[in-house]
């Protein structure tokens, strides 16, 4: 008489086992992929329409010229690299403009040293900003603000970032920050290197009505704990 065999041999098990062991190994990370893609799909679809540009930072006619070159599609023009940067002269935009049919972008610092500025140096800044603004209006130029929607440097880095900042995550706040920048005509705003808001900035300035008061700007700021990126000590550097 011929006894049937029930269940798994213990070889037959040991190949089960691997077999859901590959699997695993290959399913489980196209899932986490799969999940990843999908919370970023709101982000991939509002940036559709954004072409992505490479920017290089140059600090005269001639790098102008290599950048064009070497494919890059704009340029930020300032002079003293080594100091991290200044603000560039008249004559050496007006030579970059005609080394190159790029967008160049000037950088606004005008002296080394820290970001920290007293009563009468903040005075100085509003008068050339004033003058600036002035005169890229009669010539047709835009003009472009960074770290708008910046709340301060990270107190603790979480293991995962996607600025070196931390930005205002906040929809009202950021919606308010966006407000008072785009309120300004002939500015626009860059966003925050953190792509998941994205959704939202787009979103305020498509929304832009008129300028937030100075009281709301300071209740959040307070409500926030906005702080200066940069304090002309340890935070100097990025």
């Amino acid at each position: 008489m011929v006894k049937m065999q029930k269940g798994f041999t213990l070889i037959e098990l040991m190949i089960v086992i691997a077999i859901i062991g590959i699997l695993a190994a290959v399913a489980v990370p196209q899932y986490s992929q799969y999940t990843k893609r999908a919370r970023f799909a709101e982000v991939i679809s509002a940036a559709a329409p954004i072409k992505t540009g490479i920017e290089v930072c140059v600090q005269d006619a001639a790098g102008c010229g290599a950048a064009q070159a070497g494919g890059a599609d704009r340029v930020e023009l300032c002079c003293a690299l080594s100091e991290g940067g200044l603000t560039p002269t008249l004559g050496t935009l007006a030579v970059a403009r005609a080394a190159c049919t790029l967008e160049i972008v000037a950088l606004v610092r005008p002296r080394r040293g820290d970001f920290l500025y007293g009563d009468a140096g903040k005075r100085c800044q509003e008068l050339d900003a004033e003058a600036l603004l002035a005169t890229c209006r009669d010539r047709g130029v835009a003009i472009q603000t960074i770290k708008s929607i910046a709340r301060r440097r990270w107190p603790e880095a979480p293991e995962r970032r996607y600025s070196w900042y931390e930005p205002i995550e906040d929809t009202d706040a950021l919606a308010r920050a966006v407000n008072w920048v785009l309120a300004e005509p002939d500015v626009f705003l860059n966003t925050s290197s953190d792509a998941r808001l994205l959704p939202a900035a787009l979103e305020a300035a498509a929304a832009t009505t008129e300028r937030p008061s100075d009281a709301e700007m300071e209740a959040d700021v307070a409500r926030l704990g906005i702080t200066a990126l940069f304090d002309g000590a340890e935070l100097e550097r990025i």
